[in-house]
């Protein structure tokens, strides 16, 4: 959704969401309101937008929202106390036709919306899925319960399973089509390729991956970032969004003319890219502030590589769920160097071929190192020397306005970051079996064949989120 591109002077007024959002035309700035009561409500201390009825206000103070959209308060926890709470509004809340809007998660959404990270071991397929507590949670499902090799095809009726035990080389495809199963299958004594798109049988049920077998087929990978900035006049999604930060076309056209000669600047177009989903959308409109600070400024490469996954890390410190950290790095050590070859030559595309031939040199162990050093950052809290240095930089910069072509805003301080907690389920007052049959009553009456064929993949890991009375 990404509201934070096409507003400015965002700030809290009661329980509305205030800013000025640019018009249709992108000519001009108007006020707008959005009251966020309807839609979030307080679980326990913890923000959550699940509930038709919101009400977090009554049992919520000291409301705070940042330029980067992130909404901070403390909130009664049921408990007799209050917990310092936080939810990135990037996620829920966009633009269109020049007003606010709040898009909350439904039931059962894509996942080539919303989920990320997306990656393969033997026959489990995990990603990352957005919550709806506007947090990353991890999920795995084993396809080989869903799926069986009938004459070298793969079939998903009800009962079908034990695809594994007759194909080879099972695989997930590149860059625009991470959601696309590949494998050759047993037929007599010989094999066939076949393929299945995983974005048509699962979805995401609050951050549960759930098989019901031929969803809505999803628009393509690119298609979808481009959703993201629709209307913007200029292509591609990081494009639209130094568009969008610049404000005019001069300024715009000098920072995509360093976007496309720069190894450094197309490492965090990639790193978007890979991440996909929720994520990479976030990740092109952040990206696009390092950009603006390299048109006017000169720093050294150490210095602009430290810039670009600071800010991809600021992205990311919000939208993390307790305990995922880790398997960050585990999805890391499984990504490939040609799958970094291929986001970057949909990326090139985005940019209409116009990337310098040298950028690409080196590419997979720049992006390789760059998201090692980020994910570490935010499993461990240890961040690198040059990251505080660049914490520094952005601070003298927003002090002396020396920046002119766009509005400048601080970083959260890193030390004010804490690690995900290992597990947070002691806090949840709700054991797993009774959120299980409410989640089960509550879409019974409409899709209750479908998730009643999905139980053993709900009943797999415990839920992160637990629905209050």
């Amino acid at each position: 959704m990404a509201f934070t591109l096409n507003s400015r002077r965002i700030r809290i007024v009661g329980s509305r969401l205030a800013a000025d959002v640019r018009a249709p035309n992108g000519s001009a700035w108007n006020p707008y309101e959005l009251d966020l009561n309807p839609y979030l409500e307080n679980i326990y201390g913890r923000f959550d937008t699940r509930a038709p009825y919101g009400n977090f206000f009554g049992s919520s103070r000291n409301l705070r929202v940042d330029n980067h959209g992130l909404l901070t308060a403390e909130l009664n926890n049921g408990s007799g106390g209050w917990s310092r709470a936080s939810i990135d509004l990037n996620v829920f809340v966009g633009v269109s036709s020049g007003i606010l809007v709040f898009k909350r998660l439904e039931p059962h959404t894509g996942i080539d919306t919303t989920a990320t990270t997306v990656s393969l071991s033997g026959s489990v397929f995990s990603a990352f899925l957005m919550g709806s507590d506007g947090l990353m949670h991890q999920h795995q499902m084993d396809l080989n319960n869903h799926y069986a090799n009938v004459n070298g095809h793969f079939r998903s009726n009800s009962g079908d399973r034990g695809f594994y035990a007759t194909a080879r080389n099972v695989r997930l495809g590149e860059a625009g089509q991470i959601f696309i199963l590949r494998a050759e299958l047993r037929v007599g004594n010989g094999w066939r390729a076949a393929e299945v798109n995983l974005a048509e049988d699962i979805v995401n049920s609050y951050s549960r991956l759930i098989f019901i077998g031929r969803f809505t087929p999803p628009p393509s990978f690119w298609d979808k970032f481009l959703e993201v900035f629709e209307g913007f006049p200029l292509v591609g999604f990081v494009v639209a969004g130094i568009y969008a930060l610049m404000g005019n076309m001069e300024a715009a056209q000098r920072a995509i003319s360093l976007s496309s000669n720069s190894t450094i600047v197309m490492t965090g177009v990639v790193i978007g890219g890979l991440l996909g989903g929720p994520w990479g959308a976030a990740i092109g409109a952040a990206v696009t502030t390092p950009i603006g600070i390299f048109v006017e400024t000169s720093l050294s490469p150490t210095q602009q590589t430290a810039t670009i996954e600071r800010y991809i890390f600021e992205t990311l410190r919000n939208t993390i769920a307790a305990g995922a950290a880790g398997a960050l790095k585990v999805w890391l050590d499984r990504l490939a160097t040609p799958a970094i070859t291929a986001m970057f030559s949909e990326v090139n595309r985005g940019f209409g071929g116009h990337i310098a031939s040298g950028v690409v040199s080196g590419m997979g162990t720049v992006v390789s190192a760059s998201l090692r050093r980020i994910f570490d950052a935010i499993q461990t809290g240890v961040f690198p020397p040059e990251w505080h240095a660049v914490d520094a930089m952005v601070a003298k910069l927003v002090m002396a306005r020396t920046i002119h072509s766009f509005v400048l805003t601080p970083l959260q301080p890193l030390d004010e970051y804490k690690p995900p907690l290992n597990d947070y389920k002691s806090l949840l007052p709700l054991d797993e079996s009774e959120v299980l049959q409410r989640l089960l009553e509550a879409d019974a009456q409409d899709e209750s064949s479908l998730l009643d064929e999905s139980k053993e993949d709900l009943k797999s890991s415990p839920l992160d989120v637990r629905k209050a009375n």
